[in-house]
């Protein structure tokens, strides 16, 4: 009996077991479905976008699966997995691929080879595609700026004065998006940015795409803005992913000829060993404001003194007397880079330098006389403009050049020339009273030297 049983239970287990091996065989009974031991193939999407996941399928083979990326840098794949659902992330290509149509996807396509573990391969190829606005970057459009004459440039950009429009779009994974918040940035250049929308202004504006996902912008630059670089970046306001752009703002020149007057000054020294100095002021006319001046020579010297209206009004001073100017040039510029010029001379005088005379000497300065007695003494020098003058009391003489005065009716003095004779007056003989000290001066009209005459008191 129990031997029978045993024998049962056997034969039971070996039929359910055969009964489990033939449902498994035809796919029934509920068990899991696997790709495995198949054709080899690959299920990858057509397209992908940088930053963005992506999902890859391995079918059939045996694995593990090796896996090759033609572009590593812009499709990076694991080298070996075992799974069949691989999660791929894309980079933004750097380079697309050529021929492709005007405004299309900028993309590059990247091929993919799988290979199982008994050495048979397969490939597919998907396209990765630049996503959220890299390269897609800004262009500009209509512009009220116009070409300069003679310009055979054809590209649209801003200009000193004028407003251009900047265009992008809204292009999300391959998408265009209407209705996107985007912030424009003027990072360099003298921009205003203006929202044709809503009319708001200013170096940073928020603007919103349309319908069609288009985005549009005014670039305002004003007037006399010199040639420079200007740069812009637009940020999508959700993610943050901004593009920045940069590009050449065309300078304005000014549309008339500047004016100053006068544009030459000349200064004259007072002799021929001199050069001239002195200033003076000139006027700018026409042109746009502010105005610069600067001199070439160190010579001469420019002050400003209203540089910032029309016209403009500087100062020129030169003032070196030992080195003379010819024609130094002084460059005039206004904000739009006209220019013009302004002259400046300082030229030698004609007439010998005069020679400052000698100073006054009298020689001797003292004289000792007795009763009766005279002495001489010698003029030199001094300007030689003076007037005859006597002594008081007594006698005097004349001179073109040299005059002489007595301080006592006692002592006279005679001038000759620049001969000056003094004579103590009286009778001759021995005087009485002792000395005393008599002056004599002696003068050219400009200056006075005293002689000292020592002489008696009283004369007999």
């Amino acid at each position: 009996m129990t031997l029978h049983l045993q024998r049962n239970t056997w034969l039971a287990f070996a039929l359910g077991l055969f009964t489990a091996v033939l449902l498994s065989s035809c796919g029934g009974g509920g068990a899991a479905t696997s790709t495995t031991g198949g054709v080899l193939s690959l299920g990858v999407p057509a397209s992908m976008y940088g930053g963005v996941p992506a999902t890859i399928n391995i079918i059939g083979g045996r694995p593990p699966y090796t896996l090759i990326s033609g572009e590593p840098s812009v499709l990076p794949l694991p080298n070996q997995t075992t799974d069949q659902t691989l999660t791929v992330l894309p980079a933004n290509p750097g380079i697309i691929d050529t021929g492709l149509p005007p405004d299309s996807l900028p993309v590059r396509t990247v091929n993919i080879t799988v290979r199982d573990a008994s050495g048979i391969t397969a490939t597919a190829s998907t396209k990765v595609g630049q996503n959220f606005l890299t390269a897609y970057g800004m262009s500009f459009g209509s512009t009220t700026c116009v070409a300069a004459a003679g310009s055979t440039a054809t590209a649209v950009t801003p200009c000193s004065g004028g407003d251009t429009t900047v265009n992008f779009q809204a292009v999300f994974n391959g998408n265009l998006y209407g209705g996107r918040e985007f912030r424009i940035d003027v990072l360099q250049g003298p921009m205003t940015l203006i929202n044709p929308a809503t009319g708001a202004s200013g170096q940073s504006i928020g603007v919103t795409s349309d319908h069609l996902g288009d985005v549009s912008a005014i670039v305002r630059v004003p007037a006399n803005t010199v040639t420079q670089v200007g740069t812009l970046r637009v940020t999508d306001v959700a993610s943050g992913t901004s593009h920045t752009q940069s590009f050449i703002i065309a300078g304005g020149t000014s549309a008339t000829t500047l004016t100053a007057v006068p544009s030459a000054f000349t200064f004259t020294g007072p002799d021929n060993a001199t050069c001239g100095t002195g200033t003076g002021q000139f006027f700018v006319f026409d042109g746009t404001p502010p105005y610069t001046a600067v001199s070439g020579d160190n010579n001469v010297s420019i002050t400003f003194i209203d540089p910032n209206h029309n016209p403009g009004r500087f100062q020129i001073n030169a003032n070196n007397p030992n080195t003379c100017v010819t024609n130094g040039t002084i460059v005039v510029t206004d904000a739009a880079n006209a220019h013009t010029t302004v002259t400046v001379t300082t030229a030698k005088g004609t007439t010998p330098p005069v020679v400052p005379p000698a100073p006054l000497q009298v020689q001797p300065t003292s004289l000792t006389l007795g009763c009766a007695q005279s002495g001489q003494a010698l003029a030199i020098g001094g300007v030689g403009s003076g007037s005859s003058s006597g002594g008081s009391g007594g006698s005097g003489g004349s001179s073109a050049s040299y005059s002489a005065a007595s301080s006592s009716p006692n002592v006279t003095a005679t001038v000759s020339g620049n001969q000056i004779s003094i004579t103590r007056l009286g009778p001759a003989g021995p005087g009485t009273g002792g000395t005393t000290n008599y002056t004599v001066n002696v003068t050219d009209g400009s200056s006075i030297v005293p002689i000292t005459v020592t002489a008696p008191v009283t004369c007999p």
